[in-house]
């Protein structure tokens, strides 16, 4: 799995990669991955960044051995989960490409899955939504959310790292989609078996949220589920825009645990992770440095234009996965 990750990355027999770890790196992913890299054949070089009291994590990372070895790297892989994009602007970093490994979830690293078949869908959506005017999420339910994409942005997050300078978090697997905000007007129905990801949640009662310009103006319910999403957006850490719309991410990865038995399947609550999973759109409200919640639909639809991306929760026939993917889930 590791290797096939790395291979993706563009790691061959002729390329150097760093793997940078700290004090709390786990040392057997740490092994893991260089034995992978071994197998491929490149070069490797193993930076411990040491415990400091005195200097900060940028501060470790650029000092002169772990700098030059990030220096001469193709790709370096992140144990430390402590490089965001706003240090890839720094130097050694902003001449190469980061892989951030998050082994610390729930499943350990039973959450890594290569990101070949998410990143297969995230281009194919790129291309429709750069083709299209309009993207629009509905449900059976009620929820209905409609925005022109002439004035919205949107990024890939495949855990593949394309550019120099540029960092991926991996596992992964999403389009994340910035509308403008006051174009935003919806009305969300989550509904029993959806997840408050932010607080690891399931719902177990509907609750429907207004939007209109962009800002939550209504949760409607007097359950525990919507007094959970009113608490989490009225102590946010960033008061001022928890009420804003901020985002909607697609998920696009599949994962051998994918097959939930019931609405209230614990295994759906596995943090960030949710975001992720193929045919589930989240919502997200904050401003785009601190989101401040993240409500995850489970069975909604899809579409940009005409074009069905997701079908109650589901992909649409275009985005199915191949037969290699279905056979590396099954290993």
């Amino acid at each position: 799995m590791l290797s096939q990750q790395f291979e993706l990355c563009g790691v061959h027999p002729d390329t150097t990669v760093t793997v940078l770890s700290d004090e709390l790196s786990d040392p057997q992913i740490k092994s893991n991955s260089l034995l992978a890299l071994e197998r491929i054949g490149c070069r490797t070089i193993s930076v411990a960044l040491p415990f400091s009291n005195r200097e900060t994590h940028m501060e470790r990372v650029q000092s002169g051995s772990a700098s030059l070895a990030l220096s001469e790297s193709d790709l370096v892989i992140d144990l430390s989960q402590r490089i965001g994009q706003n240090d890839m602007d720094e130097v050694p970093l902003s001449g190469v490409r980061v892989l951030s490994v998050d082994y610390k979830g729930p499943d350990g690293l039973g959450n890594l899955i290569t990101s070949a078949g998410a990143y297969q869908r995230a281009v194919k959506i790129d291309g429709l939504l750069n083709e299209s005017e309009f993207l629009t999420i509905s449900s059976s339910f009620g929820t209905q959310v409609e925005f022109g994409l002439n004035n919205c942005s949107w990024s890939l997050e495949t855990g593949i790292p394309t550019l120099e300078g540029s960092v991926a978090k991996w596992p992964s697997g999403c389009v994340q989609l910035f509308p403008e905000r006051v174009d935003v007007d919806a009305e969300i129905v989550a509904m029993p078996g959806d997840v408050v990801l932010d607080a690891l949640h399931i719902i177990k009662n509907p609750v429907r949220i207004q939007i209109e310009k962009g800002n939550i103006v209504d949760i409607k319910g007097e359950s525990s589920d919507a007094n959970l999403i009113r608490a989490q957006l009225e102590y946010g850490q960033d008061p001022e825009s928890s009420y804003a719309f901020r985002s909607l991410i697609l998920g696009l990865s599949l994962h051998a645990d994918s097959n939930f038995v019931g609405p209230f399947d614990s295994n759906k609550i596995g943090g960030r992770k949710g975001a992720f999973h193929a045919g589930w759109v989240t919502v997200t409200t904050g401003s785009i440095e601190n989101p401040v919640l993240s409500l995850t639909l489970t069975n909604t639809n899809v579409s940009v234009d005409n074009i069905v991306l997701f079908s109650a929760g589901e992909l649409s026939a275009n985005l199915k996965p191949d037969i290699y993917e279905l056979a590396a889930l099954q290993t």
